[in-house]
């Protein structure tokens, strides 16, 4: 499982490297967004986040989905065009529903002072 591992190493490599400050202080100059605002902000930052996200857990996840699983089911369940659309839906509903979940959490702290 040296796929599983290179994720971890992935992940650790990101924690330790400080990265995420990096992309908030990204996302804080970008001139498109409110500098005031910490929902466009934030907001900015879930995005980039999943897209740095899809750009390093979709190739695993094709990986494992199918070599791994050929390798040891011998059946696969999923094909090219199931993989790729649940990928579709899987960002779809993560632009629909990080939104409202963000200014829920962002109001909460807001007036919780």
């Amino acid at each position: 499982m040296y796929v599983l591992s290179l994720k971890a190493a992935l992940d650790t490599i990101f924690l330790l490297g400080n990265i995420f400050p990096r992309i908030w202080e990204f996302v804080g100059t970008l001139w498109f967004i409110d500098q005031d605002s910490e929902f466009q902000r934030g907001l900015c930052y879930v995005i980039v986040e999943g897209l740095k996200m899809k750009t390093f857990d979709v190739p695993i996840d094709f990986y494992k989905t199918f070599v791994i699983e050929k390798k040891y089911a011998s059946i696969t369940q999923q094909t090219f065009f199931t993989f790729w659309y649940s990928q579709f839906v899987n960002s779809g509903l993560m632009l629909i529903g990080i939104p409202p979940i963000l200014y829920g959490y962002l109001l909460v702290v807001d007036h919780s002072g």
